[in-house]
């Protein structure tokens, strides 16, 4: 039985046609639409005319008694692929306006909002769909019927000779995946047959790589590097007669405190955008207990870096978290704003410091699992492991545990990087007159 609907969106109208597959089950679990605009058609009489035609075809499957799987009724309705992308995109677009519609009602909520989709997957998404309506394109493929398992072979081979990396074509594949598997939950029983295709579009298989694990030497580099950025910059902006000048190609108006941002991600084993959403009230500055939002289920852990029962892990930088307080001046979140509503991965200046410490994949990414590592090496268990960092239990055994050759030894987790007297000093410049004290948080 199909049927068809319509419904008001911005102030225009859209029609959608309804039908049930019973193969997926009764009631609403077989309910399946699909925009009348994927075919092209956007007013009534036209989509009347759709309905129409389907309810000729289902006629003509049950009489012949050849159920819902009719592989020849392939070629009864052809969906041009472009129309599809485009429904598709809008669709995406939907979700992305909720999601912003969900946070704007929602400010007071700390944790991120589950609903709808962020903004940088519709990007991905848009870029896949790019690649993939190129290669349509270049292989003369129009329809959906056209695109057949030899198709899908040749647009994996033709993606893996453009020359990206091996990840980034597994994101696009998994990207076509989840346009064409919507299609296929959502086809009427005359529409192309995708699951064998969507076997085909596999991820294309990489080599694992070994966790990053900084050496005490590239950790004191690291830190005194982030250490000179700032020192450098405060100088540039204390004299007036530079505040014009370059300094090595960065513009004062582009200076963003570095050091504040690094510590937090070298001592928290936190995720870039928990980092940055990080806020004094999720600080307990007395005991040492952090707060952290996980950013992909918005769940909250608890960190202690001062009296944990695994260990100390760095007394000096919560001394160096109530400097910060204090000179926040009333800031609400933890790291420098600059003037934003809120923080913001500085990338042009994080660019600019790694080309200073001159060490090999110095991501923020790097330092969480620097973090993982060398706890474990000091003989954190897992279970408490995966509580302050929010791995799970075998993401550590597997990817971090199996890889640790060695027992530290020492008193907190700052003296076995190696760099406690590094942060002592860096605690008193922040305490003096030194250029680090001169640093602004708004």
């Amino acid at each position: 039985m199909s049927y068809l609907i319509k419904r008001k969106r911005k102030g225009k109208i859209e029609y959608f046609i309804i039908w049930f597959d019973w193969r997926k089950g009764k009631g609403n679990k077989g309910r399946r639409e699909i925009a009348c605009s994927s075919y092209g058609y956007h007013s009534k009489a036209q989509c009347e005319k759709l309905l129409k035609k389907i309810k000729q075809q289902e006629e003509e499957i049950k009489a012949s008694n050849q159920g819902f799987t009719d592989v020849v009724a392939i070629d009864r309705l052809e969906t041009e692929i472009k129309l599809l992308i485009v429904d598709y995109i809008k669709h995406r677009r939907e979700l992305v306006e909720a999601r912003f519609e969900s946070i704007n009602n929602n400010k007071k909520v700390k944790t991120l909002s589950r609903v709808g989709l962020s903004e940088k997957t519709l990007i991905d998404d848009i870029n896949s769909l790019r690649i993939f309506k190129e290669f349509c394109e270049f292989a003369h493929i129009l329809y959906c019927k056209d695109f057949t398992p030899e198709q899908a072979q040749a647009f994996r081979s033709w993606l893996e000779k453009q020359g990206r990396e091996t990840r980034t074509n597994s994101k696009i594949m998994q990207n076509i995946k989840s346009f064409l598997r919507k299609y296929e939950l959502a086809r009427p029983p005359y529409f192309v047959e995708l699951n064998i295709i969507l076997k085909l579009l596999k991820p294309f298989p990489r080599k694992h790589s070994i966790p990053r694990v900084f050496t005490v030497e590239e950790l004191r580099k690291i830190i005194n590097s982030a250490r000179e950025h700032d020192c450098r910059q405060c100088e540039i902006t204390r004299n007036s007669k530079n505040q014009g000048k370059n300094f090595g190609g960065v513009m004062p108006l582009k200076f963003h405190p570095l050091l504040p941002l690094v510590l937090l991600l070298m001592f928290t084993g936190a995720r870039r955008k928990e980092a940055l959403n990080l806020r004094w009230t999720d600080i307990d500055l007395k005991k040492g207990v952090f707060t952290i939002y996980a950013e992909k289920t918005g769940r909250p852990r608890l960190l202690n870096i001062l009296n944990d029962p695994s260990g100390k892990i760095s007394p000096t930088f919560l001394e160096i978290l109530r400097i910060w307080k204090l000179k926040s001046q009333g800031s609400e979140f933890v790291l420098p704003s600059m003037r934003a509503e809120e923080p913001v991965f500085p990338k042009y200046c994080w660019n600019r410091y790694k080309k200073i410490a001159e060490v090999k994949e110095n991501t923020p990414q790097s330092y969480r699992s620097n973090f993982v590592s060398y706890a474990l090496s000091w003989g954190v268990p897992i279970p408490a492991l995966s509580s302050w960092t929010g791995h799970g239990l075998d993401v550590i055994q597997k990817h971090y545990y199996s890889y640790v050759t060695e027992r530290l030894m020492g008193d907190s987790l700052e003296e076995i990087m190696g760099v406690s007297d590094l942060l002592v000093e860096i605690l008193q410049d922040y305490r003096g007159e030194g250029n680090l004290s001169l640093t602004k948080w708004a």
